[in-house]
């Protein structure tokens, strides 16, 4: 079982790790915390600290709809929207 986990959770960080680049989503560093959260969950089989991992991609996602996104839009306006047509917000585009 401990070879599952840790090979989810390296994954994870992998995964993680190739985001970072901001051409392929929006968000990199807080899928990254996410991802670090859940493989943590998962690292010491705690259901709160998964529930914990839910509430903050909620909240996360939240924040970036009702004050990122318009905020960069208010300030950036074209190129924004340019730079939102080619990069989803969670999902890399394939």
């Amino acid at each position: 079982m401990f070879v599952l986990v840790r090979t989810v959770t390296y994954s994870a960080l992998f995964i993680g790790l190739l985001l970072i680049y901001y051409r392929f989503v929006r968000n990199p560093m807080y899928i990254g915390a996410g991802l670090a959260l859940a493989g943590a969950a998962l690292f010491y089989g705690s259901l709160p600290l998964l529930g914990y991992t839910a509430v903050f991609f909620l909240a996360t996602h939240l924040f970036v709809l009702w004050y990122e996104e318009p905020t960069l839009r208010r300030s950036f306006g074209p190129e924004y929207d340019a730079y939102s047509r080619q990069v989803k917000r969670w999902w890399p585009r394939v």
